[in-house]
C-alpha cells in the first residue's frame, strides 16, 4: 500500500483533475468530521450541565440503600414502569416505520428507530425543543428523497401534536378539578395547548397553500443575499420554491394514505398514555398509593403547562411542575422519585440518542476510510497498467 501511495505522490501532478477532486473530497470530509465532533462535544456538554443542575438542586435525600430497598419491594411496579418506557419507544418507531412504508413500500425499521430516537434526543437538548424535526429530516435524508425526508417527520409531528391536543382539551373539560385550583398551572396549560396545537395547524395550512409561504421565503433569501450569506440569489430562490413544492406534494400524497394516518394517530394515543402513566408507577414504586386516572390527567395538565418553557427538555420547570404530582413523596423520596421519572422520560432518550450519534459517526468514518483505500488501490492499479484515471473512476469508489 505504501508503494502505491508513493506512486500516487509522484504522478499526482500529471493528473490535475484527479488532484483537484481528491483535495476537494478530503477537505469536505475534514469539514464534516469536524462538524460531527463539534456536535458530539456540544451534546456531551449540554447533558453534563443538565445532570449537574438536577443533582445539585435538591439536597434533601435519604440514603440510597433505603430507596433501593423500597424499590425492590415494589419490583413489579418497576417492571411495569420500564415496560411503559419500552412501549413508548416501540410506538414512536412504529409510527415512523408506518409512514416510511406508506411512501416507499418498505418499513425500514432500523432507520425508523434511529430517526424516532434522534427526534426526541434533539428535542431534549435544544431550546424550545426545536431541534427534533430538522435532525429527523437530516437522518432520513441519508436514505430517502428530499421531499419524503421532509414530509415524513412533519406528518408524524402533526399527528402526534394534534392527538395530544385533543387529549388535553378532553381532560381540561371533564377533569379540571384535578389541579386543585392551581390557577397558575391551569392558565399555563391553556396557553401551552394553544401553542402546541397552533404550530401543526399552521403547517397544515401552509401545505395546503404552498404558494403563500413562497413570498416570505423569497424575502428571507433576498435578505441573505444582501448580507452575503447567499451568493446566487436566483439559484437559492429556485431551490426554495422547488423544496416547498416537493414538500407540499409529499404531504398531499401522505394525506391520501388516510388509513396509515389513522393507525399513526392510534399509535400516538398509545405513546401519550404510556408517557403520562409513568408518574403513577413512579409513585407506586416508591410505596405511595395513587389514583391512576387522576395522576394521568394531572400529568397531561402539567405537560401542557411546560411545553413553552425554553430550557432543553424543560429542565428545571419540568421538575418543579411535576412536584405537584410527587408531593405525596416525603423527604428524600421526593428527589429520588423525581429522578427516577426523569430517567425514564429523559435520560434514557439521551443515552440512546448519544449512542446512535456516536455509532453513526464511527460508521461514517470507517466508510470514508474504506472508500479512500479503494480509491488508492484503483488508482494504483490503473497507473501500473499505464492507464489514466478519470473523475468518474474516482467517484465510483
Amino acid at each position: 500500500m505504501r508503494r502505491f501511495q508513493d506512486k500516487i505522490d509522484e504522478n499526482i501532478k500529471d493528473d490535475d483533475a484527479f488532484a483537484v477532486l481528491e483535495f476537494s473530497k478530503q477537505s469536505s470530509k475534514r469539514k464534516r468530521r469536524l462538524k460531527s465532533v463539534a456536535l458530539l462535544l456540544f451534546n456531551l456538554l449540554v447533558i453534563a450541565i443538565i445532570i449537574v443542575v438536577e443533582f445539585t438542586s435538591n439536597h434533601e435525600r435519604v440514603d440510597i440503600t433505603t430507596v433501593l430497598k423500597t424499590w425492590g419491594e415494589n419490583w413489579y411496579f418497576m417492571l411495569a414502569l420500564f415496560g411503559l418506557v419500552t412501549l413508548y419507544f416501540l410506538g414512536m418507531t412504529a409510527r415512523m416505520s408506518l409512514l416510511i412504508r406508506a411512501t416507499t413500500g418498505r418499513p425500514r425499521r432500523k432507520l425508523s428507530f434511529s430517526t424516532a430516537v434522534l427526534g426526541k434526543y434533539y428535542d431534549f437538548i435544544t431550546p424550545f425543543g426545536s431541534g427534533g424535526q430538522p435532525f429527523q429530516m437530516f437522518n432520513l435524508g441519508r436514505k430517502l428523497d428530499v421531499g419524503l425526508s421532509t414530509s415524513i417527520p412533519l406528518a408524524d409531528y402533526i399527528v402526534h401534536q394534534l392527538v395530544f391536543s385533543v387529549m388535553a382539551i378532553v381532560v381540561f373539560i371533564i377533569n379540571p378539578e384535578v389541579m386543585g385550583g392551581n390557577t397558575l398551572l391551569i392558565v399555563a396549560a391553556y396557553i401551552g395547548i394553544v401553542v402546541f396545537a397552533g404550530i401543526p395547524l399552521a403547517v397544515i395550512v401552509l401545505s395546503i397553500f404552498p404558494k403563500a409561504i413562497q413570498v416570505p421565503l423569497k424575502f428571507l433569501c433576498r435578505i441573505g443575499h444582501k448580507i452575503r450569506l447567499i451568493k446566487n440569489l436566483e439559484k437559492a430562490e429556485a431551490k426554495v420554491i422547488n423544496g416547498v413544492e416537493r414538500y407540499a406534494g409529499s404531504m398531499k400524497a401522505l394525506s391520501s394514505k388516510w388509513r396509515y394516518l389513522v393507525i399513526s394517530a392510534l399509535l400516538s394515543v398509545m405513546c401519550w398514555i404510556a408517557y403520562h402513566a409513568l408518574p403513577y408507577f413512579v409513585l407506586r414504586v416508591c410505596g405511595v398509593t395513587a389514583n391512576f386516572y387522576d395522576t394521568v390527567c394531572m400529568s397531561i395538565f402539567i405537560f401542557a403547562a411546560i411545553v413553552v418553557v425554553p430550557t432543553p427538555g424543560g429542565a428545571g420547570a419540568a421538575e418543579g411542575a411535576f412536584y405537584a404530582i410527587f408531593q405525596s413523596l416525603t423527604g428524600g423520596f421526593l428527589f429520588w422519585g423525581t429522578m427516577l421519572w426523569r430517567f425514564c422520560i429523559y435520560y434514557i432518550v439521551l443515552i440512546l440518542g448519544l449512542s446512535i450519534t456516536v455509532y453513526q459517526y464511527i460508521h461514517a468514518s470507517r466508510k470514508e476510510k474504506r472508500a479512500a483505500a479503494l480509491a488508492i488501490n484503483k488508482y494504483a492499479t490503473h497507473t501500473e497498467a499505464g492507464e489514466s484515471v478519470t473523475d468518474d473512476d474516482v467517484s465510483e469508489t
